[in-house]
């Protein structure tokens, strides 16, 4: 199996709009002429769903708060900023039809669900606590919260319906698995992200596999894809949203 990764700093992967100084609708034209015009017939798309969706950055409830914002956004066609009130919408209009691009031409499409944020910085809140002699040996942030923020997006997608279209769910894998109603962002020695939101290695470790068999079996026509990659993660309402179990914070210093 051969890969080409595409990847543009701040640009999600959908055409419709600008974000600061960066002309993202642009660059994602050049993309999508390219793959449309290729044999590529699998196309993964992954993104952080929030930095277009919402303007604040990442606060996590339990101290972790993500410095800025996610900078200013304009959509087309007249590239005028969206309000708080519009913003997400416009948000979910440019991913329907960014998906629907791709899926009109045939090509098979593996959507990756949100990855969760976690709001501080990992590696540096474990050293920190390291050096104070308080180490963490396990880190999280809650499922509860990771429901709230990103209720609306995993909605949005799961209302998208098309045989090709096929799903990866990372929450599925880091959420309520290592620890009950928590996200994990560390345990033991295995730290899961190298910032605040993206994942290390080992983070993607966890994730990778799944998106690699998934492609293999696209390729391959596999007739288990039925079972295995066609289920919807849970649509979230906010009356199913519980309390996340305990917090896990850097301990103070005695």
């Amino acid at each position: 199996m051969t890969a080409t990764q595409i990847t543009v700093t701040d640009c999600q992967p959908f055409l419709g709009y600008t974000k600061g100084s960066l002309d993202c609708h642009a660059v994602n034209s050049k993309i999508q002429d390219y793959v449309l015009n290729s044999d590529i017939d699998v196309v993964i798309l992954a993104a952080r769903w929030a930095s277009t969706y919402y303007d604040a950055h990442y606060d996590n409830g339990e101290g972790g708060v993500e410095d800025g914002d996610f900078g200013e956004k304009t959509f087309m066609p007249d590239y005028v900023s969206a309000t708080s009130q519009t913003r997400g919408k416009k948000a979910i209009d440019i991913w329907k039809r960014g998906l629907q691009r791709y899926l009109s031409a045939g090509k098979k499409v593996v959507l990756v669900y949100p990855i969760p944020e976690s709001g501080w910085n990992v590696p540096n809140l474990l050293a920190k606590a390291a050096l104070l002699d308080h180490p963490i040996t396990k880190l999280s942030t809650s499922y509860a919260r990771y429901r709230e923020r990103y209720g609306p997006v995993i909605t949005a997608f799961n209302s998208i319906r098309d045989p090709n279209l096929y799903r990866v769910d990372p929450a599925a894998t880091l959420c309520n698995t290592f620890i009950a109603g928590r996200c994990v962002d560390a345990i033991g020695d295995r730290v899961f992200y190298y910032d605040d939101d993206h994942l290390s290695g080992a983070g993607a470790a966890l994730i990778a596999p799944r998106i690699v068999e998934l492609t293999e079996k696209l390729l391959g026509k596999d007739a288990s894809l039925t079972r295995l990659s066609r289920e919807l993660p849970p649509a979230i309402a906010p009356e199913t949203l519980t309390a996340g179990l305990g917090r896990t914070q850097m301990p103070a210093r005695p």
